[in-house]
């Protein structure tokens, strides 16, 4: 005889496990997926070919002077405007400066830099400095009772200057544009140094003056890459899954 026991009625029925297999499967193809268009995605963004900035295009002019002239301390009076040899001392030994002038014309854009260049045939351990200074001066006429003032500090010093060379002066601070610009070399030190003058039958003074032609071109930018879209392989289908409730979104299990 058989006995039924109430307590084994009152027990719930455990339900089947439901089978993991397609759910796991298909999250796998998700993952899998995903970082392949992330890696695709910065696999193009890194190979893509970068463009260099762009860079305005310049034009250079040189400029002979138009007036220059050495003055001597030691001879207050006398002019050394048809000279050809133009002098800077200093020191102990009675002073001498040389002016410089220059016109600046045909500049049709933004001025990029501006370089006096003088040619030295007797150097020095200690080169002059140059100086602004105003176009109320002659080159007949300047000497040193009456030369012009400097109007600024120093735009450029040099130490040594090896003879029979070139030496360029950053006068850029000093040159704004079209116009007539007047410079003066001087020094502290007592070793002069002794320079062509526009006068000499080579190597004269010029002003060598970069002009910027426009503004530069945009760089252009890489457009951004898409990630790809995922794709289901052939003849399956996409789910989603909720992996919080475990359900299948298109059965609902």
């Amino acid at each position: 005889m058989t006995t039924n026991h109430p307590t084994q009625a009152l027990l719930p029925r455990r339900l089947p496990a439901r089978p993991r297999g397609r759910r796991t499967t298909v999250r796998r193809f998700i993952l899998v997926a995903v970082v392949l268009g992330v890696l695709l995605a910065l696999g193009a963004a890194y190979l893509a070919p970068s463009t260099p900035a762009a860079q305005a295009a310049t034009t250079t002019f040189t400029f002979a002077a138009v007036a220059d002239a050495r003055v001597e301390e030691a001879n207050p009076g006398t002019n050394y405007g048809t000279s050809p040899q133009l002098r800077v001392d200093g020191g102990s030994d009675p002073d001498v400066e040389s002016y410089l002038r220059f016109t600046v014309t045909d500049l049709a854009g933004p001025l990029q830099s501006a370089k006096l260049r003088v040619y030295v045939y007797n150097g020095t351990v200690d080169g002059p400095a140059i100086y602004a200074t105003s176009n109320t001066w002659s080159e007949t006429g300047i000497s040193w009772s009456n030369r012009p003032a400097r109007t600024s500090g120093a735009s450029d010093d040099k130490g040594a200057i090896s003879p029979n060379s070139w030496v360029e002066y950053n006068v850029t601070p000093l040159v704004t544009g079209n116009g007539t610009y007047s410079f003066v070399l001087a020094t502290s030190s007592g070793d002069g140094i002794d320079f062509y003058s526009r006068e000499a039958s080579s190597n004269p003074p010029q002003l060598v003056v970069t002009m910027e032609n426009g503004a530069p071109s945009p760089t252009p930018t890489n457009a951004p890459i898409p990630s790809p879209t995922p794709t289901n392989p052939p003849g399956s289908t996409a789910y989603y899954v909720d992996s919080v409730n475990g359900i299948d979104a298109n059965s609902g299990t």
